[in-house]
């Protein structure tokens, strides 16, 4: 049979015990407030990194506002080698059904017979290219159901205009220009170029 603890080892066990519990609480403390600090600077960082997407887009639309505005001064001039000769312009069209905005078209141009819609774009991408196109159609619906019986066009520029996305443009019947020489002129097409054309369908 073992022997009883003395009263004085039972007084060491339990300070040894507490001693040992208090240092579990601290390290539980230390990582709790390592957390913490943790959690903090996570959020500050979405918080910069929100901020910061916020600025580039910002940026990049400063960027195509300015591209758009220098497009539209030169662009009167461009399409008259492809038999265009537009009488009116602005820099934004919307197309409103019931109170609500159906599409919105940056810059355009018209004459007695076509209206261009044209892409504007610091830096031009298929994306673009393609959401042109959708909102084309949306447009050219929306024209149909009013009986506006212009001939649809449609266009991108760009102060950057890569050359695989000028090639995916004209594939699909857009015409395209870019910066040359200061100004933007209309990329000439291939030969086997065909400009895209909606024209008015009777929705009736």
């Amino acid at each position: 049979m073992e022997p009883a603890l003395t009263l004085e080892e039972v007084w060491t066990v339990f300070q040894e015990s507490e001693r040992r519990h208090a240092e579990a609480e601290d390290r539980l403390a230390a990582v709790t407030r390592k957390q913490a600090e943790t959690d903090r600077l996570m959020k500050t960082a979405r918080e910069v990194m929100r901020e910061l997407w916020w600025n580039i887009e910002e940026l990049h639309h400063s960027l195509d506002k300015l591209v758009e505005e220098v497009f539209y001064s030169d662009v009167w001039e461009a399409f008259k080698a492809f038999g265009y000769r537009f009488t009116q312009g602005g820099r934004s069209m919307g197309f409103v059904e019931d109170c609500r905005i159906v599409a919105e078209s940056g810059v355009y141009f018209k004459d007695e017979n076509a209206l261009m819609l044209v892409e504007v774009k610091t830096r031009v991408t298929e994306r673009d290219v393609d959401e042109h196109l959708k909102r084309m159609e949306t447009i050219r619906r929306y024209m149909d159901e009013r009986n506006d019986t212009w001939n649809l066009i449609g266009a991108v520029a760009g102060a950057v205009l890569p050359g695989a996305v000028l090639q995916y443009a004209h594939e699909r019947g857009l015409y395209a220009l870019s910066r040359k020489d200061g100004a933007f002129t209309v990329v000439d097409p291939p030969r086997e170029f065909a400009a895209m054309s909606l024209p008015f369908t009777d929705a009736t």
